[in-house]
Formats: C-alpha cells, structure tokens, sequence
C-alpha cells in the first residue's frame, strides 16, 4: 500500500466498456465504483472457487483536502517542489472546519505553478473561507501579534481581491486537466471559494505564495504552520444496495472499506456511525461481507485531526506518524478500532477487520527529511528507559555487555545512527512494534474472532528505518490467527521469503502489487506470475489500484482475465533441500543493511530456477527450522552466527555462491539461452501428480525466445511421460518427454502472461 493519488473514474469506464465486456454490466453502478482503490481474490485452500473483493473508498464521492508545499525534500515530487501534507477528509455535515499542518522542511522557493509557494489541492464540493500562514503554532501567534502570522480571507470571485494580511496572496487556480474557476459562495455566514463541478476535471487547485518583502518569507523559517478553515458543501451518500449487488453478480463477496478516523470521531469518544450503518446494512441486504481498513495515520481522515502529536527523529524533525509511545494517541486508536468493532460485529455484512498502527505498512514510517529514523519524541525515549530493565535485566549486566558504567537505567542515551548504544535504541524499536501489533489485536480478539489483516510493506531495505520486520508481523500472525498482506508482491526476492516464512510460520499469506510506474504490462505480468510463491499459505491477491488511468487500463483488465485461471491452481511451491540464509542483526546498527537481499535473491532465482527455501536467524533462534534438514546453506550474511558455525561443525556444507548452492539441488526449468527475461513459476500438486507453471514476461526490455527443459526432480514429480497444457485453451503444447526431462521451445515477450499445466500423458 502505498499514498493515493487522483482517480480519474470516468475515462476508466469507458476503457472498461469497450474493453472487458465481461464486467460491462459494472458500468451500470455509480462510476465511482469501479476504480476503487483496491481489488484481491480470495483462494481459500478448501474453497472450489475464488471469492472476489474489492476496496471501496468511504463514499463514493469521498472528498477530501490536501496541501503541497514547497521542500527542501528532494525525494519529494518535482525535487520537493510538491511535497504533500496529510490529507483531510471533511465532514459531511456542511460545518466549518479548521485544521493546522506542522511542516517542518518548508523551502519557499516560488517553484510551484504560477510560482506559488504552496497549493490546496480539493475535490469539488470543498468550500475554503481562509488561510493562515504563522510562524508559530496557532495559539502562540494569536499571543504575539500578527507580526508572525500572514493570512487570507477569500471573499472574491477573483484571485488578487481576496482580504490579504501581510503578505499571503492566492496568485492562481488550475484544475488537474486544465485551468477551471470556483464559485464564491456563502456557507454558513462565511465567505468561501467552492470547487467547482466538472465533467472533466477531477481535482482542482488554489495557488498561494509569500510576498518575498513579508515579515516571515524574510526570516527565511524552515518551519511553519498552516491553517485552513473548509466545509464540505456536498452531502455524503453511502454505497446503495444496488452497488452491492452489481458486485454480488460478479461474483464479488467482500469489500474492503477505508474507514476514516476522523470522519466516524470527529471528537474524542464522541461518535458518528450514520453513514457506516446504512453502509452495512445496503451491503447485507445485497449479501456482501465488508472488511474495515483502520488507519492509523497518512491516509485521507486518519488521523483524527484531534491528534496533534507528532514523533520526531533525534534531530526534532517532526515524522508524519503519532507519536507512537503517546499515551493519549495510542489509547485513543485503541479505542476507536474497538469501539467501532463492537458496534459493527453483530452485523450480517461484518467480515473482518485490517488492523494498521503506524505509517501505513511502514511502521515508524520514512526518517523525516531521510536524515535519521523516528523515535525520538520524549514520550518515546522515556518508554524505552521503562523498557531497559526488562530486557536486560539489571544495570551490572548491561554495563557488562557494552562495557559501559552506567549507574541509572535514565542515564543510558536513545542512541542514534553510529553511535554504539544505536543497535539498542533498535531493539527497541523493533520491541514496540511487535508489542503494540501484540496490544492491539489481543484488544480485537476480545471484541470478535472475524478474520484479521496485517499489512506489510517497504521492503527489506527499511527495516531498520521502519522496522517493517517480516519475522515480526508473522509471529504476531500466528499468535492472534490473522493474514499478512504481503505489498510488494511483484518484488521476486520478497516473494521467494514470504513463501517460506508462511510456511515455517504456518500463518495465512495474501499478496498485494503496487505499481512503479513504468513497464506496466511487464510488471503486472511478473505479479501475477508469483501466484505461485503465496502456496500453499495462499489465501489471496490483493491488487491495490490508486492513481488510475494507464495502471487501471493495463493492470485491472489482465487481473480480471486471469483470475477465473489462477483460481484452479492448487497444490505448494516446491523446494529442495537447500537454504539461502541471512541475519537481521546488522540492519540493528545500520539501517539499511539489508536492502541488497531482495535482488540478490531476485537474480539468482532467475539465472537458476530451484526452489531454495529462505530462512532467517529469527527462525532459527526460535527453534522452528532444523538448518541440518538442508544438504547446503549460502549465507548471505551472519556466516560466523552460532546457528551457522554448530551446522558446519556437525558436517553441513556451507557454500559461498550461488553456483556452489546449485550443484545440491534440481532446478526445475533449464533454458537453451539467457533466460533472464522470463520467470517460471511452479505450483507441484504431488496427490495428481502434475504441476501448473506460470510463464511471465517480467522484463520491459528483454523477451525470450528458445527451448527450455522441464525437469521432474526439481518439481517433486514422479519420473514417467508427461504432457504441456496450454491451461487457457486446453490445448497441447508440441513437447519431448524422456529421462525425466520435457523440452519445448518458448516464445514469450515482455508483458506476457501464459499458463501452463505439466500432466501425465495417458497410457493406451
């Protein structure tokens, strides 16, 4: 899962109906239905058919409000020249909001449109009476005087008449498809700019810069504060029970719902449950199951715009995630996931729940600025001064591990990066982690036994920024029955550890693509060529669609036609006796040690197809994988880790490349040339004696065309004569079967997509 962004529904639609006549009939329901964020099947292991899902947005209008701001964060869009805000979601209830952004990295430079310094970027429906620029927080700049503090009232129809206070002005307005106007209006005694309905446009912009001479663009701040005071002018509607229905005809039975925080308690304890109602109840009439989304933060409404405080790293630099060890902040999602569980578990539409703390699927979330890790906020580092002792025990025996002399359990530092105490400051945050995912679902277990959900994201490269700790999520999976939606699916490395940890763990896996923007076709190909990889833990796919337009018109068509496919594949990935080994410890003191893992996995999948399981330190220290179960192990790292040296010493070989790993095991696919612009991969279903291979071109620049060689030992088949299906069209596929071996030739370009079945020929 990753931010959203526009959704442009309509040209969607249309692409829907000349191209897919087989959901034509979607067509039918309220447009916005259709490019929801989100679209997975459910394989349950024992179920003859896929269940189908998709993820709605709140409503089907789901407004919302957000600002982008000129940064000094060049990882940012147009090198920080568009960074974005947390976005807002207004109440539907036509009443004045105001809300503050903290933006901590402001470099005011005029490089957005129209040279502007910042934007408000709304859906239509959005009224905005004011905007207020200060240099400190609200409340102090209202004791200081305006000297601090600029403002605009927007009360003309024209930008530049606006009432302007030291020196904010509204220097233009756009839309996302060309320029467009707003309408000035009245809304509740207030003057306000209302975005305007469109056919076309979709998102739309008021542009804002400070007056180069102005008190606060001169004392050059790198903070600043923002407020906006808005109303929604639009009423909101829930989804109706013929949408639901439209749904049930497809075959669809759950829909997953982006629930936002602030919009169900717009004030602590007090809650709003008008429109979930009516949601539930249109979808129970329609037969539906629908899965809440409980974000914690850096999604549209979450949080709750009453939680104010903010973690920082060890620099001040404010994150975009609650601070995580505030008490008030965590009791109060505590709350809310519970509180609203209970109101809704007795519901014929309650299917389950996703449980979500932190920054999205990236826990402690991205390092403020990518300076240093988050953490730091004082609430954090007394936690971790109340978490010391029982860790280590006592302080003799600290001092003794890191030959220190401390005399008090307050006096050892939060660390940071290079520091030598950081690794503990780590172990911390990894600890807080796994305990509040621990806190929290142990809170839901009291409320229901419906289906639970974790996210997992970011890659291995963020662990020690994040600590998005695989190990972690399943071990907490397994304590509290609940699925890890692994996002990231199209990443082969990730993929080939997720399978194994599913299995040691023996916990229930989903996998989830988020699209990178190019080769399309070619990454949606290698995605699905991975269904494969969630068996035989699989119990979904999980397609998270939200920009639109070409990832909507190339990926959801394909996913679509193939999943009535993939939908018979049964049976496991199949491994070898064989193991790629790698630790954690050294992401402990520096951050991203482990992003060479993923490709490194990826590359020697693909030069030498086996099945090779991965298995990490935290698995073996826990006892649940044997390393002497396995002929060879390559270390990737932690050669000299105990684990590593008691498996060599009682005669297990340790090799040292990938080559050396493939002379004790099979692969399974051999190819007569560079086979590196195709991945192939296997499902074994050992009781029919056949196997399923999906075939993908996952390269966007490199296609295959060449013999292959399938080969029995490496798939777990029995030897004998066997037979190619093309799985689609049931025809046969010219082949050599002798010795244990079946050869064809492959042609296969970038973006393809096949499947095949590996079965017994019939005797006479």
């Amino acid at each position: 899962m990753r931010m959203p962004t526009n959704i442009g529904n309509k040209s969607m639609i249309s692409y829907i109906k000349t191209i897919i006549p087989v959901i034509v009939s979607l067509i039918t329901m309220n447009c916005a239905l259709i490019p929801t964020a989100f679209a997975y099947s459910v394989n349950e292991q024992n179920a003859k058919t896929p269940i189908w899902a998709v993820q709605l947005t709140w409503t089907p209008s789901s407004d919302t409000l957000q600002l982008e701001y000129d940064s000094s964060d060049q990882h940012a869009p147009m090198d920080g020249a568009y960074k974005s805000a947390p976005a807002l979601v207004p109440s539907d209830k036509a009443i004045w909001q105001t809300h503050t952004w903290k933006l901590s990295d402001v470099d005011f430079r005029g490089r957005q449109n129209f040279g502007a310094d910042f934007r408000l970027s709304g859906t239509p429906g959005i009224a905005i009476h004011q905007v207020i620029v200060s240099l400190q927080p609200p409340s102090q700049s209202s004791v200081n005087g305006n000297k601090d503090q600029a403002e605009i009232v927007l009360n003309s129809d024209h930008a530049g008449s606006n009432t302007e206070r030291n020196g904010l002005q509204q220097i233009g307005i756009g839309g996302d498809k060309g320029d467009s106007l707003y309408e000035l209006g009245v809304v509740h005694g207030k003057s306000a700019e209302i975005l305007s309905e469109s056919k076309t446009i979709k998102y739309l912009y008021l542009y804002f810069r400070l007056d180069r001479q102005s008190s606060i663009f001169q004392a050059h701040p790198s903070t600043i504060y923002v407020t906006v005071s808005y109303a929604e002018t639009r009423p909101s509607a829930p989804w109706s029970v013929q949408d639901f229905k439209v749904l049930r005809l497809h075959g669809i039975r759950y829909a997953e719902l982006l629930m936002p925080w602030g919009t169900l308690e717009p004030k602590p304890g007090s809650y709003d449950f008008g429109l979930l109602d009516e949601t539930f109840r249109n979808a129970a009439q329609a037969h539906m199951l629908i899965l809440p989304i409980f974000l914690y933060s850096v999604w549209p409404g979450s949080p709750a715009p009453w939680i104010t405080h903010y973690d920082v790293d060890s620099s001040g630099n404010e994150s975009q995630v609650p601070t995580w060890w505030n008490r008030f902040n965590r009791h109060s999602y505590f709350d809310y996931v519970t509180t609203v569980i209970r109101h809704i578990r007795n519901s014929q539409a309650f299917g389950g729940a996703f449980l979500d703390f932190g920054w999205l699927d990236y826990m402690w979330g991205p390092d403020p600025d990518n300076q240093e890790v988050n953490g730091y906020a004082p609430e954090d580092v007394a936690r971790f001064h109340e978490w010391l002792p029982t860790r280590y025990h006592s302080l003799s025996r600290f001092n003794r591990l890191f030959k220190t002399q401390f005399t008090s359990w307050k006096n050892i530092p939060a660390a940071t990066e290079g520091q030598p105490l950081f690794p503990v400051y780590q172990q911390f945050r990894n600890w807080s982690v796994e305990e509040t995912y621990g806190r929290m679902s142990a809170l839901v277990r009291r409320e229901t036994n419906a289906p639970l959900f974790y996210y997992w994201g970011g890659g291995l490269n963020g662990i020690g920024i994040a600590f998005n700790l695989p190990d972690l999520f399943f071990r907490v999976a397994r304590r509290y029955d609940a699925t890890v939606v692994f996002d990231c699916a199209d990443h082969t490395g990730l993929a080939l550890l997720f399978n194994t940890l599913a299995r040691v763990y023996n916990v229930k896996l989903m996998l989830e693509w988020t699209p990178r923007h190019t080769g399309l076709e070619a990454e949606m190909a290698e995605f699905m060529g991975h269904y494969g990889f969630g068996m035989p833990k699989m119990t979904g796919m999980d397609f998270f669609l939200y920009r639109g337009g070409k990832e909507f018109e190339v990926g959801y068509p394909m996913y679509v036609r193939w999943l009535p496919y993939f939908s018979k594949i049964k049976g496991e990935y199949p491994l070898q006796p064989v193991a790629v080994y790698f630790s954690y410890h050294p992401a402990l003191a520096k951050p991203d040690a482990l992003g060479f893992i993923t490709n490194t996995l990826a590359n020697m999948w693909r030069k030498n197809p086996m099945g090779f399981a991965v298995i990490t330190n935290q698995e073996v220290d826990a006892g649940l994988v044997d390393l002497h179960q396995y002929r060879a192990i390559l270390p990737l790292n932690g050669r000299e880790d105990p684990a590593i040296v008691a498996y060599r010493k009682l005669g297990g070989i340790v090799v040292r490349t990938p080559e050396q790993l493939a002379k004790y095991a099979s692969p399974y696919i051999t190819y007569s040339g560079n086979g590196e612009g195709v991945e192939i991969n296997p499902t074994v279903n050992r009781a029919s004696h056949m196997a399923w291979l999906t075939l993908s071109g996952w390269n966007p620049n490199m296609s295959y065309d060449g013999e292959i060689t399938i080969h029995l030992a490496g798939l777990g088949l029995p030897f004998g004569q066997y037979r190619i299906l093309n799985a689609v069209n049931g025809k046969n596929i010219p082949c050599q079967s002798s010795k244990g071996e079946i050869s064809t030739h492959l042609k296969i370009s970038p973006g393809d997509l096949l499947l095949w079945q590996v079965i017994p020929r019939k005797t006479p």
